[in-house]
């Protein structure tokens, strides 16, 4: 589910010939792409809740590895929202002429889908490997860490190269 939300991977792109609009409102131009962010991220919010719910009582699993997959997964959505953002500013469609067009014929939009399907199985992977050897607590925690990291990479990206990048479109 978190890798088929691509909002914010099309949201640049829907602005299209208007985009001088947001350019002109006094705005900064970081608080539109996280604004873009948020919106890809509150918006699978509700479907997070429903899998925890699922996974909570389906499984019977201690709450530290409980709390430590809930505090992960919302760090992974933040993540995809991110580098949806950045998928859009670095390949943005602003010439179509249909609204459909950038939804289903724009490169951040593929990259969004191939990248989000890896940003969900490459961790899975690492955790189905690494989990027998050297238990299921230290491997959640190192794919949180690492998790955490990629965010504030992703997030740190945005704040310079990306805002910079807007405003050059």
């Amino acid at each position: 589910l978190l890798a088929m939300c691509t909002t914010a991977a099309a949201a640049v792109s829907m602005e299209g010939e208007h985009l001088w609009i947001l350019k002109s409102l006094p705005v900064k131009p970081e608080e539109i792409l996280w604004a873009k962010s948020d919106l890809q991220f509150f918006l699978c919010l509700p479907a997070l809740g429903f899998l925890w719910a699922v996974l909570f009582f389906s499984l019977e699993i201690r709450w530290t590895e409980g709390l430590i997959a809930v505090i992960y997964v919302l760090l992974l959505t933040r993540f995809l929202s991110y580098v949806n953002v950045i998928w859009g500013v670095l390949f943005p469609n602003l010439t179509w002429t249909n609204e459909l067009i950038p939804l289903k014929r724009s490169l951040s939009v593929v990259l969004a889908l191939l990248g989000g399907v890896l940003e969900v199985s490459v961790p899975l992977l690492i955790y189905i490997s690494l989990s027998p050897r050297i238990g299921a607590q230290p491997t959640q925690m190192g794919l949180l860490v690492s998790m955490f990291v990629a965010c504030w990479l992703a997030h740190r990206w945005i704040k310079k190269k990306g805002v910079q990048r807007w405003v050059e479109l």
